[in-house]
């Protein structure tokens, strides 16, 4: 009888501590959200006050429009193509045609 209660005990305890596990997630994006939107409508000396600089987008009135345009690999590798891009900066993938 007492293993029965110390079996549910345990049982009780790790469905909490998981459904707490899960909770986290959505809580911390709740707060992570919360700050960004602060952040996006801080003005711009409020920003340099608080931070020492105030970025501004000037891409455009520069003239400089850039498009990213994937490359074209090998079609014989073309099955790993999602692995290959997962990797990101950590992988080069060169043709030496």
């Amino acid at each position: 009888m007492r293993e029965r209660k110390f079996a549910l005990l345990l049982r009780i305890i790790i469905s909490a501590v998981f459904a707490c596990m899960l909770a986290i997630p959505v809580i911390l994006s709740g707060l992570s959200h919360k700050s960004s939107e602060q952040v996006q409508a801080m003005e711009e000396e409020t920003a340099i006050n608080k931070f020492g600089l105030y970025f501004q987008e000037a891409s455009g009135q520069s003239g400089v429009n850039f498009i990213h345009h994937s490359p074209e690999l090998d079609p014989a590798i073309d099955h790993i193509l999602p692995q290959i891009a997962s990797m990101g900066a950590a992988v080069a993938v060169c043709d030496f045609d």
